[in-house]
């Protein structure tokens, strides 16, 4: 018997059992002149192989036709799969069945009559066998006795590989009748598979093992030699649970995300091959560990690799081979190459499970290898004894018109042997025997998940995240629940806002969302579609530099100087860009993803265009890049920033550093050729239209100002003020939407974005010089003040110490001022009772002194809000005695009670701030017959309210003044005054609070204030260029004032301001990229290269734009400061990161990405 895989010779045996049972069957049928259905059910199972009968005879004249089913057969053959599926076909040679198979009535003219065909079943068998059978007339040794056991009753219906005259190929059928026919016979052919179990056909017989080679093991992998390569389609499109093509579209993922680095590193002219486990799916260079003629070196560049099921538990992976090159006299050696295109190298490899977190998938491992897997690289026979990965002749491709057979099979020999041992270890090393997936979506870098959408959400409008939102309080009444997110409790997330924020310290938060981001960027997107539709026939979107940054966004037309000429080398047609945040801690990078409708590139060679290419088209592309952001500080000589009469002269932007720029693949979407053979044009492409853009059109972005996010200003010392509430110092921090037990997401398309656009930074800020707390903020609740679908721009937080105690306690004291009856008694002359009551504010000594509001209770917080209170109390008593005993005794009692109630609940639009006062005055006099006294109440109430409603602009308004309202006035003895006491004058007490208290107090002055620092655009906030207001108070449980932010209603265009920084366009720099090849090696000189930019005069058609960006190759930062551009004049002073750190103490995270195509 062969010592090579015996699986051929196996399936020849099985197929002979088969044979030689079926021959029995039918002398069984001659011999019992078996013509109808046997009636013993020995003889029917032995029968079942040569004929099969289904219903039953009528008494009368009983006859085949009677029956709803009846075949003869041939006997049965098996095609094997893989080592756990096979093909069972039912060879048919003539009968009929009925259509009408549900009915227990047999009508003979729904009969269907066929001759020779074959149905083909797809069944899974077990392998076993009977060990240690110890016989002294067998042999000396333990013998085992090998059988295989078919599943039957799971059999699948293969129509590929099945053979139906009349039924598969009759198209005039149509297809409803078709499938009814082809239903009824399957339905009677699944009763015939469970007789052919019942009589034991489904337990085979594998081949025997009765040689005397104890130390020997047959080997047999079905798999190899199976039918995998003829079948057109699978029944198997998912591999526990995940599709196949997500799988498959992982894998060209990782490819892209491998030819991203060598072709970054083959563009910095470096040998890499050492590192060969980080771009090993793209390219790789034999690394031979033995000797001898069939080891042959060879340089090969890949395609992305695929897989195909072959089972439940096998499959193929299968090397797509675009290129490769053999050298016989080693790579030293340009002589005695040999060159081949489009191979393809098939394994079967194992797939050894699925692991699960939280029910969901999140890898598939395979079996690259075996417990003795070392071994096989040196030891061939050990590849059939412990199979791993198996390298499968009938499912690769080769070059078979090659005119030397002998050196081709040397070649081939080479190539299978290597990849399927050197090549295996080194993907095992770097991870790639395990799948990674998770929630069908997931892309897995090295520090951690990131969420890549499906392309049909970037291109097509999605209401997805509508369902996202519900008001159900919770997840065991909720059928909103989305599949991805589960439960989201909106309105449980929605009050916490509220009870659980905190400042921690901070005197100002200003959060802006992602979603915000993005809005600034798509108007700026369209704008710039507005300009590009209205240009004048004739005009270019390239004419000048005015009208390139105006149509930026939208279109981008690049060109380089190539000697004297300028060339075309890239048009664009953008969508409007993304930005993702991230949600790592400490994150300062952001994911800019660049959305190419269509366009055109030419390939690049050496940082010129390739001389003999004319260019590619290219159409739904998403290019993303890791775009560190950084908080600069600058000084503006002339902005169109303005507050009252205030010119802004310091500020803190927030911009992305289009200077250090990480291309990310793993994040990238390409739209395929189509072709897999066109891999390597595709990568091609990719490379150069990626090297223009990151070279080229970000600085243009920068130019535009687009790299400019948010301005927010600052105090320095010699400033003459801005705002009440600028801050003087001013760091940031990411700061993600927590939407569920601590789970956050990122993303920004489709029901990615509905979550990730709340994803926010937060500028924190100290006002007055005030020492910033340790730290940044941690968690505490939600700072978005949205729900549902619809997401804020952002919120600003004063802190309770900096504006409800620092100011609006403060501007309300004026009130306590104008409230409070002060009680002044000089005496008694004349019988004149000097008693006088004076407001506080206009009493001689009080009136500088403070009405300060006290919280009341242990702790401020109650259901309804915050309360404090204002309270003063005068007594005066004035005693007055005469000769003879009689005395007069004078006494007043002025209290004055003042509340203010804060609200802490939400209601949209509308803060209402409640104070009201009260005056109870007692005046009496003792020393008369009986006791004069009088006594008199006032009461007010009044209501200051913000209010601000999205679109409209915020207003602070009086919505009652305080009119004093009097009661519970009572007087006593007042008619003994003139009578017996003449001269003494006593006014009641009503009379006196009338004359003291005003009639009526406006409110307009004390809220000046508030209107000067809440009113119209909110000036400690700019995006890009565009203003932004607030909206929606609330004061949170803290008593920190929340607002939302919104778009200013009084905003202009979204480019106001923009152009200062251009100026009278009268040339255009064209640059020229001959340059380059005398400074690829040194960072410093690109760095002059920015400056040798040469002037000429503008062509009529065509015109320069831009010189290239300086981005750090990898592994490298900038030395010094990189160069910015600010806009408006601005003088940028230094770059903070987190917490206020310069660059180079807070290092740019670099290691989910690769640095690419930058600056060489």
């Amino acid at each position: 018997m062969c010592l090579d895989n015996r699986a051929s010779g196996a399936v020849h045996y099985i197929n002979k059992q088969y044979e030689a049972q079926w021959q029995n069957a039918s002398d069984c049928v001659v011999k019992h002149h078996q013509v109808l259905k046997p009636t013993q059910y020995l003889i029917e199972t032995g029968t079942c192989l040569a004929e099969f009968y289904y219903g039953k005879h009528q008494p009368r004249n009983p006859h085949k036709d009677d029956l709803a089913f009846f075949a003869s057969f041939a006997a049965p053959t098996v095609r094997f799969i893989c080592n756990h599926e096979l093909i069972l076909h039912i060879n048919l040679k003539d009968g009929h069945f009925n259509h009408n198979y549900r009915s227990p009535l047999v009508v003979r003219e729904h009969h269907h009559h066929f001759g020779e065909g074959s149905v083909a079943f797809r069944v899974t068998f077990k392998k076993f066998a009977v060990k240690d059978i110890v016989e002294s007339c067998i042999g000396g040794g333990a013998y085992n006795l090998n059988l295989l056991a078919l599943a039957t009753e799971s059999a699948e219906f293969v129509p590929e590989l099945s053979h139906l005259p009349g039924l598969l190929t009759e198209f005039d059928l149509g297809f409803d009748e078709r499938s009814r026919r082809i239903e009824a016979l399957l339905f009677y052919l699944h009763h015939y598979l469970v007789l052919f179990k019942k009589a034991g056909h489904h337990v085979l017989h594998g081949l025997p093992d009765f040689d005397d080679h104890p130390g020997h093991i047959d080997i047999i992998d079905y798999s190899l030699v199976g039918i995998s390569n003829i079948l057109t389609q699978t029944t198997i499109t998912a591999i526990h649970g995940i599709e196949i093509t997500k799988i498959n579209e992982f894998l060209k993922t990782l490819w892209y995300g491998h030819t991203a680095i060598l072709d970054h590193w083959h563009d910095a002219r470096t040998e890499v091959w050492e590192a060969y486990d980080k771009f090993c799916l793209a390219e790789h260079k034999t690394l031979w560990r033995e000797n001898g003629p069939e080891y042959v070196d060879f340089h090969v560049r890949f395609g992305p690799p695929q897989v195909r099921p072959l089972c439940k538990e096998e499959l193929i992976f299968t090397f797509d081979i675009q290129d490769i090159r053999f050298y016989l006299d080693g790579f030293d050696i340009d002589e005695n190459v040999h060159h081949f295109h489009n191979w393809k190298v098939s394994l079967i490899v194992d797939i050894l499970g699925a692991e699960l977190i939280d029910g969901k998938i999140t890898n598939i491992n395979l079996n690259f290898k075996s417990k003795l897997f070392l071994l096989l690289v040196c030891v061939r026979y050990l590849t059939y004894l412990f199979p791993a990965a198996r390298y499968s002749e009938l499912l690769s491709i080769f070059d078979d018109t090659y005119h030397d057979h002998e050196l081709l099979h040397r070649f081939i020999t080479a190539v299978t042997r290597y990849i399927s041992t050197h090549y295996l270890v080194i993907l095992i090393n770097a991870g790639f025997n395990v799948i990674h997936h998770h929630d069908h979506e997931i892309i897995i870098v090295e520090h951690g998940h990131i969420t890549k959408p499906a392309t049909a959400v970037i291109w097509e409008e999605t209401t997805e995240e509508v369902a996202l939102y519900c008001e159900c309080e919770n997840s065991s009444v909720c059928i909103h629940q989305h599949p991805r997110f589960g439960f989201i409790p909106w309105r449980e997330l929605f009050d916490y806002r509220f009870t659980g924020t905190r400042t921690f310290g901070w005197d100002i938060i200003t959060g802006i969302t992602q979603g915000s981001i993005n809005e600034f960027y798509k108007r700026w997107w369209q704008f710039a579609a507005t300009v590009v539709g209205r240009l004048p026939k004739g005009r270019n979107t390239w004419d000048d530099l005015e009208t390139i940054h105006h149509c930026c966004a939208r279109e981008w037309t690049g060109f380089v100087s190539t000697g004297e000429l300028s060339e075309n080398v890239i048009t664009a047609t953008f969508q409007a860009p993304r930005v993702q945040l991230s949600n790592r801690p400490g994150a300062n990078t952001v994911i800019f993803y660049l959305v190419v409708e269509e366009g055109t590139v030419r390939l690049v060679e050496r940082g010129k265009p390739r001389v003999d290419d004319k260019g590619h088209d290219i159409e739904r592309w998403v290019l993303a890049f890791e775009v560190e952001l950084e908080l600069r500080e600058s000084v503006f000589s002339d902005s169109p920033f303005h507050y009252h009469d205030h010119h802004l002269h310091h500020a803190k932007q927030l911009a992305l550093n289009f200077n250090r720029v990480v291309y990310r693949e793993d994040l990238s979407y390409f739209q395929d050729d189509g072709d897999t053979i066109h891999y390597l044009l595709t990568r091609q492409k990719r490379y150069s239209f990626v090297y223009w853009i990151q070279n080229y059109y970000f600085k243009v972005l920068q130019e535009a100002g687009l790299d400019i996010l948010y301005t927010l200003p600052f105090t320095h010392p010699e400033d003459d003020g801005w705002h009440p509430q600028t801050p003087s110092f001013l760091t940031w921090q990411t700061y993600p939407f927590n939407y569920r037990d601590s789970c956050t997401h990122e993303g920004v398309w489709g029901v990615d974005g509905a979550i990730g656009n709340r994803n926010m930074i937060l500028f924190l800020g100290m006002l007055g010089g005030r020492t910033p707390p340790f730290g940044l903020l941690p968690w505490s609740a939600n700072w978005v003040l949205d729900i549902g679908k619809e997401y804020s721009q952002g919120t600003v937080v004063l802190s309770r110490e900096i504006f409800l105690e620092g100011k609006l306690l403060s501007f309300l004291e004026e009130i306590n001022k104008l409230t409070t009856i002060v009680a002044s008694f000089p005496g008694v002359e004349d019988n004149v009772w000097y008693l006088d009551l004076i407001p506080w504010k206009n009493h001689m000594h009080k009136r500088n002194r403070a009405c300060k509001w006290k919280a009341i209770g242990a702790s401020t917080d109650i259901a309804n809000g915050l309360e404090y209170q204002w309270f003063n109390s005068d007594q005066w008593t004035y005693r007055h005695e005469q000769f003879g005993g009689h005395f007069k005794a004078y006494s007043v009692t002025c209290d004055t009670k003042n509340t203010l109630v804060i609200p802490t609940y939400y209601r949209r639009g509308r803060i209402n701030l409640s104070l009201s006062g009260k005056v109870n005055l007692k005046i009496s006099l003792d020393g008369c017959a009986e006791k004069v006294f009088s006594t008199a109440t006032l009461q007010w109430n009044a209501t200051i309210s913000v209010v601000a409603e999205h679109g409209r602009a915020l207003r602070i308004q009086v919505s009652q003044n305080i009119v004093p309202e009097f009661s519970d006035f009572t007087s006593t003895g007042l008619h003994l005054i003139g009578t017996e006491h003449e001269g003494d004058i006593f006014e009641d007490a009503i009379t006196r609070l009338k004359k003291a208290f005003p009639q009526i107090i406006e409110l307009d002055a004390v809220i000046h204030n508030l209107k000067d620092i809440f009113e119209g655009a909110w000036p400690l906030l700019y995006r890009g260029h565009q203003t932004l207001a607030l909206c929606n108070p609330v004061f949170n449980h803290a008593g920190d004032l929340i607002f939302e932010l919104q778009q200013s209603v009084e905003e202009s265009a979204p480019y106001r301001g923009i152009y200062s920084i251009v100026g009278d366009v009268s040339k255009s720099l064209i640059y020229d990229t001959s340059l380059r090849d005398d400074t690829l090696d040194n960072i410093s000189d690109i760095d002059n290269l920015n400056l040798n930019a040469r002037s000429a005069p503008l062509d009529t058609t065509r015109t320069g734009i831009d010189t290239p960006l300086n981005t750090p190759p990898l592994g490298k930062g900038l030395n010094g400061e990189p160069p910015f551009r600010p806009p408006f004049n601005s003088t940028p002073q230094k770059e903070l990161g987190q917490n206020g750190k310069r660059p180079e103490e807070t290092p740019l995270p670099l290691g989910d990405g690769v640095s690419v195509f930058g600056g060489n």
